[in-house]
This record gives structure tokens, sequence and C-alpha cells, in this order.
């Protein structure tokens, strides 16, 4: 059984309405067909947003708030060409942080070409808007001059937005000069910009020092940092010292150091007494060369 549809709260049944019969309205306006035109989704994830915001608003200020929402709801619909769920709201404004932008800081006049410029930049630059509003997590919709800046330097280049985006989840756009800096680094050791933004996913541009080391730490121990650095994804730059303890055990015991780092893909360095007790049941098993750490 699928679970109860949450209730629409009493203030919001105008903008649900308004949401559901905008295809309707958009095809007689365009003349075209009404499957031609995207369908908006509501999930409960709105319904229950709008449920908390709503307490202790003036009826003034919650019919600006949905005057709001559907105007970025609506606007987002514009950029794909069956659906468009409500997740980019509750993305940006359902647990916003204490530094967020309200999605009241402006007038609804200039909100609302804020709102529009986004959609913009989004299709002049064939980009969802999930990865805007991924970035933009507990944050509000973004400043409009950096993130035209942030399309521009991605453009110019040739960096994958998305993984600009994912290293900067819930923390908003980034400064493109810090990204000068490690694109500057990535190029210096020939290392693909991609490894050290997924090791970075959610934790934001990485210490320049840092790197410098687990790429010093790489090359004297003749290791690929690709392997380090997917065992680290998403987890930061790992403390050489943890890397050392687990490349001597890995020495030691006469182990694949990629097997293991395989084996770790986002969970970082593991604790060697386990490894101990892994190795020890594949030799006990018999399995060494099938399934456990693989010898080299």
């Amino acid at each position: 059984m699928s679970p109860e549809k949450r209730q629409t709260p009493e203030e919001a049944r105008y903008l649900i309405r308004n949401l559901e019969r905008r295809k309707g309205l958009l095809a007689r306006i365009s003349k075209r067909e009404v499957g031609d035109i995207p369908d908006i989704v509501i999930k409960d994830t709105l319904l229950k947003f709008l449920d908390k915001k709503y307490k202790g608003m003036e009826q003034e200020e919650i019919k600006d708030l949905n005057k709001r929402l559907f105007a970025l709801i609506n606007r987002a619909a514009d950029l794909v060409t069956k659906k468009q769920d409500t997740a980019p709201v509750t993305s940006m404004y359902a647990c916003q942080y204490a530094d967020a932008r309200p999605i009241d800081e402006q007038s609804y006049g200039e909100f609302l070409e804020e709102v529009k410029t986004i959609i913009e930049l989004c299709k002049q630059h064939h980009i969802s808007l999930k990865s805007i509003t991924g970035m933009q997590h507990g944050l509000g919709v973004p400043d409009v001059k950096k993130l035209d800046g942030l399309l521009e330097w991605c453009t110019n280049n040739e960096v994958d937005l998305k993984s600009i985006t994912g290293m900067q989840n819930g923390l908003g756009v980034p400064d493109v000069k810090k990204l000068d800096g490690l694109l500057a680094w990535c190029k210096d050791n020939s290392v693909d910009i991609k490894s050290i933004t997924g090791m970075q996913s959610g934790l934001g541009v990485p210490d320049a020092k840092k790197l410098d080391n687990l790429l010093a730490w790489c090359k004297d121990n003749s290791v690929d940092i690709k392997s380090i650095t997917g065992m680290q994804v998403g987890l930061g730059v790992p403390d050489v010292k943890k890397l050392d303890g687990l490349l001597t055990w890995c020495t030691n015991n006469n182990v694949d150091l990629k097997s293991i780092t395989g084996m770790q893909m986002g969970l970082s360095v593991p604790d060697v007494k386990k490894l101990d007790d892994l190795l020890a049941w594949c030799q006990d098993n018999n399995h060494g060369d099938a399934n456990g750490p693989q010898r080299t």
C-alpha cells in the first residue's frame, strides 16, 4: 500500500490549485497541446514545508509567500519536457541555514526578475535547476551575478558544472578565484579535477597545502592518486599518517593497495585491525584470490 497523501494546508489551497491548473491555462495562452506542457508534481515535502512555514504568518505574508512559490515552481517547469517536481523549493527553503537568503529578502518584483534570470542562465548553459538547488541546499536562490560568474568560469575552463556543484553541495556558489587556484593546481600536477571535487563533495574547495601533501605522498610511494581520492569521496583530503599505516599493512601482508582502496570507496582509510581480521578470514577460507584482498 502506498502511504496516504498528506493533506493540503488550507492556506495553500489556491496555490496548489493554480499549480494544477497551469497546464490548461498555458495551453490556451500558447495554443499548444496540453500534453506538450510539463506536469508539476506536488510532493508531500512541499506540503509539510508549507504547514510549518505558515505558522505565525499574517494573511498578507502568506499571500506573498504563495505568489513567490508559484513563480519559482512555474518558471522551473520551463526547463523540463515532461515533469517538474517541487523539490527545488524544499531543497532551498525547507531547512534554511542561519546565513541563508530568505525568500522575501527582496520585493516580489525583484524576486521574480531574479528567478527569471536564473532560469534563463540554466537554459543558456543547458543545465538542470537541480544542479543549482543542490549547491544552494538550505540557502535560498543564488545571487545571480555569482551564478553567472560560476557558469562562465565553467564554460571558459571546460569544467563540468556538476563536479563543482557537487563539491559545493549546501555551501553555495564558490569564489571563482578559489576555483582558479584549484584548477591551476590540477593542471600543474596533471590531476583530473573531478577526482578532487569528488573527494570534496559537500566540503568545498580544498586547501592547496593539503593537496600538496597528498600528492607528495602518492609520488613518494608510487600510488595512483585516484585510488586515494576514490576512497575519500565526500570525506576530504586524508591524513597522510593514516595512509602510511595502510600502506605499511599492505606491504607487510603482500596485498595490493588498490584492492583495499577499491573496497573502501567513499569510506576512507580502514582500521588495520579490521583488515587483519579480513585477511585472516580469506586465508582460513582460501578465498584470498577470489574475494578478499588481492595479493601482489
